[in-house]
């Protein structure tokens, strides 16, 4: 009688614990049925909304706060035959070169407005002097023309890029038109414009005019970079 009791006992015990395995499956794949990556079709509606909160209608400023270095032109050395920049010649360290070369500070302004995908309006207007003082005088970066119908849109971190032609004014002259432009805001914090060099004729060096972002205003005109605007504001005061 007593084995067949421990028998019992031992059928009853591994009935519990099979039943309670099951239970704690049941209950695991019931979580993993309710979570978002219970399946590979939440999984593709998340990427599918990822560019979901892209922006269309906005408008952007900033300010312009660059440096262009002068390219030296190689003089003759006269102990020797082949030409060398002399104010680098004797110096290996970036850091002394950079600090004695000849170099444009550019300042100024620039502003954006895209409405509905397309670039209704893109200027800068900076000062170009070079840092000892001399040969300043003024930019305008205006006119600007998409050059084809891709939509333009702002995605959810701030970043937008997009390219066209424009007008770029020399002291009130406008001496290239229809140049080539590429203009870059990366993560609502800087600007990049590229401008033809060649159509420029060298005159920004083959080098990109960068500045910082200001404002990023959406359709209805709230301020979309509060803190950062704050921050700006309070250091302009």
């Amino acid at each position: 009688m007593k084995r067949i009791l421990s028998a019992v006992a031992i059928l009853l015990l591994a009935s519990g614990l099979i039943f309670g395995a099951t239970g704690i499956v049941t209950s695991v794949s019931a979580q993993m049925i309710g979570s978002p990556m219970s399946n590979t079709s939440n999984v593709k509606a998340s990427f599918s909304n990822e560019g979901s909160n892209a922006i269309d209608t906005f408008t952007s400023s900033g300010k312009i706060s660059s440096l262009v270095f002068v390219h030296e032109k190689p003089t003759k050395d006269n102990n020797s035959s082949e030409n060398k920049v002399l104010s680098v010649k004797n110096r290996s360290d970036i850091a002394g070169q950079t600090v004695n070369a000849t170099k444009f500070v550019l300042s100024g302004n620039w502003d954006l407005k895209v409405d509905k995908g397309k670039v209704a309006n893109f200027t800068a207007k900076f000062i170009k002097v070079l840092a000892d003082g001399n040969r300043w005088h003024t930019h305008d970066i205006t006119n600007f023309n998409s050059k084809n119908n891709t939509k333009v849109e702002l995605k959810p971190d701030n970043t937008i890029s997009f390219s066209g032609t424009v007008d770029v004014k020399l002291n009130n002259t406008t001496p290239w038109n229809g140049t080539n432009v590429n203009v870059m805001i990366s993560k609502g914090k800087t600007i990049t414009i590229v401008l033809d060099n060649n159509a420029t004729g060298d005159h920004f060096q083959g080098q990109p005019i960068y500045g910082i972002v200001d404002s990023i205003k959406d359709a209805s005109g709230k301020e979309m970079l509060s803190w950062q605007h704050q921050i700006i504001t309070k250091l302009e005061q």
